[in-house]
């Protein structure tokens, strides 16, 4: 097991929880997408960040398209906040409270 020397995200434990409760109502990618998101907002002390969707999939390794849906469909069930500003323009997500998640959305 690696050490905390080479480096970890503080994940509030409300968040932690209702991840691992999701039971499967997140699809792979939008599990990794909820991780990444995680790791760029929380991992650096920030509610929200300004988030390039090429940028993550190219870190996540997955398909643009694929990855746009996921972040859509997130936002739908209310798991993210996605600010954009316009076509092309960097979004600014921020990642809801688990209270406001809502899962019987089905994007």
């Amino acid at each position: 097991m690696n050490s905390v020397d080479d480096g970890f995200t503080q994940i509030p434990n409300e968040l932690l929880e209702a991840m691992y409760q999701t039971d499967n109502r997140l699809s792979p990618i939008q599990f990794r997408v909820l991780l990444y998101l995680i790791r760029m907002t929380h991992g650096w002390h920030k509610g929200r960040d300004r988030i390039s969707i090429r940028k993550m999939a190219v870190e996540i390794h997955k398909d643009r398209r694929n990855v746009t849906k996921a972040v859509s469909d997130l936002e739908k069930m209310g798991i993210l906040e996605v600010d954009r500003p316009g076509m092309g323009q960097i979004a600014d997500i921020s990642i809801n409270r688990p209270c406001n998640w809502d899962f019987s959305v089905n994007p």
